[in-house]
């Protein structure tokens, strides 16, 4: 096997195919990633969500003024102290209806002292209200749909989060299944080497002999030493080749690039898949999430377009009010006359506002219709690659039994050559470079052997990786 291979390592650690898999998909860089952007896209939507949350506000204050005078009796300086109190609460609604609800109690005791007439006195005084207000727009503002695009418009980004995440951890679990494998055939490459190596250097001993004995011209010698160079040199290519592909499956599992990997499953007999393009193709297209991705975008896009059309509309809102005061030297007397309803106050009223130019309304139509399109663009070319994808993986594997049975059978026919060739040399019937190139033909079999499995397991994992189901 590859036993050299594992000296340069000071561990080894046994991954299984299910291990390496579930590994990619936790620990992958892409994937932490896409799942902090779920993460961020949570907190937007929770953002998005208190613009319609009722808010109460509470304030107090202690106060005190001295003034000064003149009146008909002469000068008189005055003092004033007191307390003011508010509460409010405001409820903002996705209808475009605002209401608000506060009370107020402000308590003001004012002494006046005449100077002249040697005289003090005061009024003191209790002003309590309780006020009700309503706001509703009439045009641009009404729909539910344009006051709530900033809740939607999150909605959507946390779908399109997850969806990409989704498809990151479907790109980091095939980057891996590919490493997988990949790094099994390369594997499979440097025992093929090392077969191919043991087999020349016997051949370079028979011929060696024969050469001594007069049965082979001397320049047949060195015709095998230059192949066995040649099987040398291929063995360092494949050892190195074997390292890279150990190190790429180790840097997308996280694990050490110092730890030898031993691969703990075999290469599987893939399942049949459908022959029928069309259908595999269309369940890729429905399922994938990238697809899925893009489809979130657009309809964000589309939503964005009409919020922005609703925009174009001038602002028109209608308001009204009620308010019951109570005025009182007590505050239970004012509150007393606030619940009489002695005093009422009330108001409607209206406001409008039109932009002569509206530029940036028609601005902003502009960019979002823009916007659209790109995103209808970007999910067509997306489609077509996907469904190219899928439909060149369907071909794949609806050839690729048919590819292993033909290496098998170059195989088989290559290591009869090969026996052949022996026997012939054996004989003095057949040259030296016949036999070196039947042990090249059978080391090239061996690796299109190995190749054709490999590669039939690669298609339907791509096909089951653009499906979503990895």
């Amino acid at each position: 096997m590859i036993l050299g291979l594992a000296l340069a390592h000071a561990t080894e650690t046994s991954l299984s195919f299910d291990e390496a898999l579930t590994r990619a998909g936790a620990e992958a860089p892409s994937v932490l990633s896409a799942r902090a952007d779920v993460q961020g896209a949570e907190g937007s939507l929770l953002a998005a969500r208190a613009s319609f949350e009722p808010s109460l506000s509470l304030t107090g204050s202690y106060f005190s003024s001295a003034g000064e005078g003149q009146f008909q009796f002469g000068e008189y300086t005055s003092e004033t102290t007191g307390i003011s109190t508010d509460a409010a609460l405001s409820v903002p609604m996705a209808t475009g209806t605002a209401l608000g609800l506060g009370f107020t109690a402000n308590q003001s005791d004012t002494q006046f002292k005449i100077s002249e007439l040697d005289q003090e006195f005061g009024d003191p005084a209790w002003d309590s209200k309780l006020a009700f207000t309503l706001s509703q727009a009439l045009l641009q503002g009404h729909r539910l749909a344009y006051n709530l695009q900033g809740v939607r418009s999150a909605g959507a980004a946390l779908a399109g989060a997850e969806w990409t995440a989704v498809a990151a951890r479907q790109r980091a679990v095939g980057d891996a299944a590919t490493a997988y494998w990949t790094l099994h055939y390369q594997r499979a490459l440097v025992d093929i080497a090392e077969q191919s190596r043991e087999a020349t250097a016997e051949q370079a001993r028979v011929v060696t002999a024969l050469v001594e004995a007069g049965k082979l011209a001397p320049v047949e010698r060195t015709r095998t030493e230059a192949a066995l160079a040649q099987v040398e040199r291929a063995k360092i290519d494949a050892e190195a080749a074997a390292m890279a592909a150990e190190d790429s499956l180790a840097a997308l599992v996280g694990l050490p690039l110092s730890e030898h990997i031993v691969l703990a499953t075999a290469p599987p007999v893939p399942p049949n898949i459908p022959a029928d393009e069309d259908a595999v193709a269309a369940a890729v297209l429905d399922t994938n999430p990238e697809i899925r991705a893009a489809k979130v975008a657009l309809d964000t896009r589309e939503l964005a377009v009409r919020n922005a059309r609703h925009a174009l509309l001038p602002e028109l809102s209608a308001t009204a009010g009620l308010a019951l005061r109570g005025y009182e030297e007590s505050f239970s007397a004012s509150v007393d006359e606030l619940a009489a309803g002695d005093l009422p106050e009330w108001s409607l009223g209206g406001s409008l506002s039109l932009p002569l130019l509206n530029r940036a309304d028609r601005g902003a139509l502009g960019q979002a219709e823009g916007s659209l399109a790109r995103a209808e663009a970007d999910l067509a070319a997306l489609r077509s690659a996907t469904e190219q994808a899928a439909r060149a993986a369907v071909r794949t594997v609806r050839s690729a039994r048919r590819n292993v049975e033909l290496a098998d059978l170059n195989l088989r026919l290559a290591e009869e050559t090969l026996a052949a060739e022996r026997a012939r040399l054996a004989e003095g019937r057949s040259l030296n470079k016949d036999l070196i190139t039947a042990q090249k033909d059978l080391d090239q079999a061996r690796a299109d052997a190995e190749k054709a499995r490999i590669d039939w397991v690669l298609a339907v994992i791509e096909i089951e990786r653009l499906k979503g189901a990895l």
